[in-house]
């Protein structure tokens, strides 16, 4: 059974003195778990540095989870390593209560969003999105390989097919695109489809990596909130990749910033935005602006600029006079 409370620990370094420590953060949900990751860690061949390094935290039913985080954090290998595309070297994953660290991605109830949408270009947007409930299929031995040539033509339970493709169709608002080749489709509406074919086997997770990086700016800002309300409305738990900060604050329930493998800071966007732990989130998230500052008394900081009263959080006792770094 999967860990009843699931502790992520993650670095804290202070705002102001640029000390790192080490402290415990508890990332515990009340609802039911459908994710639970536990000291996952992983690490490549030829490499001085972890990819992944003790990443532990949960994920409630319908919650929305961002990894957010620059080029090379690791963001994209713990999205791997739960889709199955990656094993880690330590740690569990656990997805409705079964381990599956060591099970095949097909095995895992998980859907699947890529950056470049991967859609088969020779097949309609109908029979892209029937793909996933055909492959589902497969995967419960109702359908052999040798009929994989017939898939699109002539199956079992046809009509519930149907209904489900065109539900899915409704739910990304392509209803009336079901004969259209994604040639034919805008780039916005081909992340949609994607979406939809990732949607339709109903799985337990979807997984979406970037699924907006090869967008235009007025496009990425239009989709943000549309890809919020189509996970709502069908009640899915999402975890999706960015290194877009806006994007990760105006889609995601949850936040998890993660710099050189490690999760710096897991809560709710404003409390990020507003309150974060290390300088690091600091920077990259909210685009900070540093002082060099020296305390003068218990809460008076001296800046270039002029004095500020500030209380610091996780500071404890220091001395007046001791230079630091101020935000």
């Amino acid at each position: 059974m999967p860990p009843a409370d699931v502790n992520a620990l993650l670095p804290s370094e202070n705002l102001a003195s640029g000390s790192a420590a080490s402290k415990a953060v508890t990332v515990t949900e009340t609802g039911s778990a459908i994710l639970q990751l536990s000291g996952i860690e992983k690490q490549y061949p030829g490499v001085d540095h972890a990819a992944i390094a003790d990443i532990s935290l949960s994920l409630v039913q319908g919650e929305i989870l961002s990894l957010l985080g620059p080029s090379g954090c690791g963001k994209t290998t713990l999205l791997r390593i739960i889709a199955g595309f990656e094993q880690p070297q330590a740690g569990e994953v656990w997805i409705e209560g079964r381990a599956v660290a060591r099970q095949p991605p097909e095995k895992r109830g998980v859907g699947m969003v890529f950056q470049d949408y991967a859609l088969f270009p020779h097949l309609t947007v109908q029979q892209n999105v029937a793909f996933g409930l055909q492959s589902g299929w497969q995967r419960q031995g109702r359908l052999r390989r040798a009929n994989k040539a017939r898939l699109l033509r002539k199956l079992p339970q046809e009509s519930s097919i149907q209904a489900r493709i065109q539900e899915t169709l409704e739910l990304v608002g392509l209803a009336g695109f079901a004969a259209r080749y994604p040639h034919e489709l805008s780039g916005g509406q081909q992340q949609r489809i994607a979406l939809a074919r990732a949607l339709a086997p109903s799985p337990s997770l979807v997984l979406l990596d970037e699924p907006m990086s090869n967008l235009d700016v007025q496009v990425r800002l239009r989709l943000r909130q549309e890809l919020r309300e189509i996970l709502k409305r069908s009640q899915t738990t999402a975890i999706f990749v960015t290194h877009d900060q806006e994007e990760a604050l105006s889609i995601a329930d949850r936040i998890a910033v993660m710099g050189q493998g490690r999760i710096e800071q897991y809560g709710l966007p404003e409390e990020i935005y507003q309150r974060p732990a290390t300088r690091f989130v600091a920077d990259f998230v909210t685009q900070a602006n540093f002082l060099p500052a020296q305390q003068r008394e218990l809460d008076l900081w001296e800046t270039e600029i002029g004095c500020f009263r500030v209380q610091l959080m996780g500071l404890g006792k220091m001395q007046p006079g001791r230079p630091t770094g101020a935000r």
